[in-house]
């Protein structure tokens, strides 16, 4: 008994396949996010350095440090600041999560030589407690444009005055001077240490980070609308590292690359247009096109790599349905892995994180074997032996190597034929590597299941009446050797239409073979029938004799190939074999 008759259909065993692994991507994913979080009475004090530009990737990082020292009822974060500013829209996210947060947070500028420059400005001032170390310096908070020159015009009012609100609107809220800070945005003030504490700026300065929590520890600082004693000595400090999602969209912020990735994304998938089928422009042009938006922040964090992980999840689920040849998997699981980075942004610890990203690779990478096991062992074999003689249409422009759209399902075909996106085609013959060989199939509408017998049957009675005709020359032709020659030929002629009477498919391959070589042959041997009679030239017997060793030799060479299905060299033989004809004077 065939195993496989008894099997669910292959469709249904890769969309149960498919969703068996997406369940258990969820499932084990969301046991490692959901953990329970550890026993910890002694509540620490965490650490985050924002010493980078203000981008998407540093707001990215002081949103998760926040709400990891929440979840662990931190007894503050330190933000140690080192930035020469960035993004003001990343900006304006990081005063909210600060002004949102359930800890204290402190802001730290140092070691010596840091600065809170520019955007850095914002983010001290709005922090709970503003420290800076000795030999630091911050301010100088005007905004510019994204490649570092002035704005001008109605916008560069515009921009001013709402950033200079912005600012003093931060240092009114924590009781610091308005005015200075204002400063800082409309004349590029900027101030040292010790003068920004002289000029309630900052609320402390200290020799260095060795000395802040000793210098805070037991002070009182307004937190929600209340004073809060601060008791920091003995502590557990604990660093928060940046994630590689933090990595990734620091990279994609730098206004050149993202730049880039637009541009570049954008022109992958003109590719595409331009040559449907070739997939790979535009998975890719996708995923970068996406991060572009992201790193220009056009589009928001969190949707752009939702975007990236539905996409991912889509194209490996299309890699059942569509003979990628990998191409889908491939892209879906870079997009699956990139999307995910952002899904399980909880307050876990690194190793934690660490283990959900190892987690994610595993299971994208599981989902794409399976999908090149199923396509490729069980499906991709089977069902390429019943497309023989299947039509459907080419889907890019070529002339050796290209893809086809056969039943809705795409296969990679080579043809010796040129052909344009839209043509149809039809599969002749399929090679030891499992590669389709097609021709343009002919436009006319299929006929009915009658009308084909009765052209294959009128056919080959046609062509059997050519055989006879043969024959009947070749007997008054006196010559033991043609007689012979003309025979064999019969013979073959009779094989060829014995094959097309077992396959009536084949009809459409030997129509040309039957009309044009069968019926030259019938010419030329009644036309020497005739002539040999009364006019004796041994010129005109060598010439029968070469043409009659071309048509048996043609005649061997196309009953071979009509059963290997593989005739693309017809038209040339025909066309030889005519001018021969012609040559040789004798029709």
């Amino acid at each position: 008994m065939n195993l496989f008759r008894v099997l669910p259909s292959i469709k249904s065993l890769r969309m149960l396949v498919g969703a068996c692994l997406l369940l258990s991507l969820f499932v084990g994913i969301g046991g490692l996010a959901h953990g329970k979080k550890p026993n910890d009475s002694a509540a620490p004090v965490y650490l985050v350095n924002i010493d980078a530009v203000i981008n998407p990737g540093t707001a990215a990082l002081l949103e998760h440090a926040i709400e990891t020292a929440e979840a662990y009822s931190a007894a503050a974060l330190i933000l140690r600041i080192n930035t020469p500013g960035g993004l003001l829209s990343s900006t304006r996210d990081m005063v909210r999560a600060i002004s949102e947060s359930k800890v204290p947070v402190i802001g730290y500028v140092g070691p010596a030589g840091a600065s809170a420059t520019s955007a850095g400005a914002f983010i001290l001032l709005s922090t709970h407690l503003a420290v800076m170390n000795s030999g630091t310096n911050v301010g100088a908070a005007s905004p510019v444009a994204g490649d570092g020159g002035e704005i001008q015009g109605t916008m560069a009012k515009k921009i001013m005055s709402d950033t200079r609100a912005f600012m003093r609107g931060i240092a009114k809220h924590r009781n610091r001077n308005a005015d200075i800070a204002e400063r800082f945005v409309s004349e590029a003030e900027s101030l040292s240490a010790d003068e920004a504490l002289e000029a309630n700026v900052v609320d402390l300065v200290v020799p260095g980070f060795s000395d802040l929590i000793k210098a805070v520890d037991g002070g009182e600082i307004q937190f929600q609308g209340q004073l809060l004693k601060l008791a920091l000595s003995d502590k557990e400090i604990r660093q928060i590292t940046p994630r590689f999602i933090d990595h990734i969209l620091g990279l994609v912020a730098h206004p050149q690359i993202a730049h880039m990735l637009i541009s570049v994304g954008l022109l992958a998938i003109f590719i595409e247009m331009l040559a449907p089928g070739l997939t790979l422009p535009g998975i890719l042009g996708t995923i970068a096109l996406v991060l572009g938006l992201v790193g220009m922040q056009a589009l928001p964090v969190n949707l752009g790599f939702l975007v990236l992980l539905l996409f991912g999840i889509a194209l490996m689920i299309a890699e059942y349905f569509v003979a990628g040849f990998g191409v889908l998997g491939i892209g879906g699981a870079i997009a699956f892995v990139l999307g995910s980075l952002n899904l399980f942004d909880g307050p876990i610890p690194a190793d934690q994180s660490n283990t959900i990203l190892s987690v994610s690779i595993a299971v994208s990478a599981a989902m794409l074997l399976a999908t090149l096991l199923i396509t490729g062992s069980f499906i991709f074999g089977s069902r390429q032996k019943g497309l023989k003689g299947k039509i459907g249409e080419a889907m890019v422009d070529f002339d050796s190597n290209g893809y086809v759209l056969i039943d809705q399902q795409r296969f990679s075909a080579d043809t010796l034929e040129p052909l344009r996106h839209g043509d149809r085609i039809e599969v002749v013959k399929i090679d030891r590597n499992d590669r389709l060989l097609v021709k343009k199939a002919q436009q006319n509408l299929p006929r009915t299941t009658d009308e084909s017998d009765n052209e294959v049957k009128q056919t080959v009675a046609e062509s059997r009446s050519m055989i006879r005709r043969i024959e009947q020359a070749g007997n008054r032709i006196h010559n033991h050797e043609f007689k012979n020659r003309i025979e064999r030929i019969c013979m073959i002629a009779d094989s060829i239409l014995s094959e097309i009477e077992a396959d009536p498919r084949d009809i459409r391959k030997a129509r040309k073979f039957l009309n044009v070589y069968l019926d030259g042959a019938m010419q030329v041997t009644e036309g020497y029938a005739k002539t040999h009679s009364h006019i004796q030239s041994g010129q005109l017997t060598q010439n029968f004799r070469n043409v009659l060793e071309t048509i048996e030799a043609t005649f061997l060479e196309q009953q071979q190939k009509l059963f290997e299905d593989d005739l693309f060299d017809l038209d040339v033989k025909i066309e030889v074999l005519t001018a021969q004809l012609k040559r040789e004077g004798i029709r």
